[in-house]
């Protein structure tokens, strides 16, 4: 498994964690890039990002925190929206809207956090790459986020993602039948 990009531990992703935007004008020159190896299916990994169940299960990076709200509309113009809270009950949220569904090898969403009124939306692309012994790579990009926001998204989405492979190492993401 390979992750590139900023991961500092001292930080973490600040839709999880209600971490506050700290610069409102330096944007990222260089997107996130995160790289990872799953051993699963493809259709299965492409799927445990559409279906609402799944993205419950996995989408929370803090330990004890849980998704609140869900909603996965996966095509052109769908609504995706996740909002997670906390133990502690702090709720931290966004939404955007599905560019690109190409089931089971491409996914790209507009996003935009419920705290960053005035700021530009976010671009998140992954792409999904099924190789010859039956794992997947995916490839996630984060573009329009702020540099002094990026080791906290690098964070957040390393731990969404290191939940992800634990469910898709249990088994327990079967590839549902894909609905137009």
């Amino acid at each position: 498994m390979t992750d590139t990009g900023s991961t500092d531990p001292a930080h973490t992703h600040p839709a999880h964690t209600g971490s506050a935007h700290t610069d409102l004008g330096s944007f990222a020159m260089e997107p996130l890039r995160i790289e990872r190896l799953f051993r699963a299916p493809i259709e299965a990994v492409f799927d445990a990002w559409t279906s609402v169940d799944v993205l419950r299960r996995w989408w929370p990076a803090g330990r004890d925190w849980e998704v609140v709200d869900a909603v996965a509309e996966a095509r052109v113009g769908g609504r995706i929206r996740l909002r997670v809270q906390s133990p502690n009950g702090d709720s931290h949220g966004g939404e955007g809207r599905y560019t690109h569904v190409h089931r089971p090898d491409k996914l790209v969403f507009t996003w935009q956090w419920d705290d960053s009124a005035g700021r530009p939306g976010q671009l998140v692309d992954i792409t999904f790459t099924a190789n010859d012994d039956e794992t997947t790579t995916v490839v996630l990009i984060n573009t329009g986020i702020t540099d002094a926001d990026r080791a906290d998204h690098g964070r957040g989405w390393s731990l969404s993602l290191d939940h992800l492979e634990s469910l898709l190492r249990q088994g327990s993401v079967p590839a549902e039948r894909w609905r137009d």
